[in-house]
């Protein structure tokens, strides 16, 4: 499956896309909002401005991925890979980031699961 299959069967209802492999995709501005990502390999895609609110990516490889500007608020994040990500200006409210994996992300004017501002 490709980024585009992946938003056509978005747009068509389906919300299940378990161990996807999608690297170095360009889902810019993607909403992807209660979609079920988990497993799923989005290393090094371009997820800039997406909408992942309520999207499950527990254990997801999101590593050197751009997420600048994304939304994550309620996301499941619980042992993803996020490992040198660009979380600039992302929106992270309420999400569950327990035992996730931030060695090197960049995490700079984010609004964080408690809703302070990181700068």
């Amino acid at each position: 499956m490709d980024a585009e299959e992946l938003l056509t069967q978005y747009v068509l209802g389906q919300r299940d896309f378990r161990e996807v492999i999608l690297r170095e995709s360009q889902l810019i501005a993607a909403n992807l909002s209660e979609a079920n990502l988990s497993g799923a390999d989005l290393s090094r895609a371009d997820l800039t401005q997406a909408n992942f609110s309520k999207a499950n990516l527990e254990a997801a490889i999101l590593s050197e991925t751009d997420l600048s500007g994304a939304r994550l608020v309620e996301a499941k994040l619980i042992k993803t890979n996020l490992t040198k990500a660009n979380l600039t200006e992302a929106d992270l409210r309420e999400a569950n980031l327990t035992d996730a994996n931030l060695n090197g992300a960049v995490l700079y004017r984010n609004i964080m699961p408690d809703g302070t501002i990181h700068d």
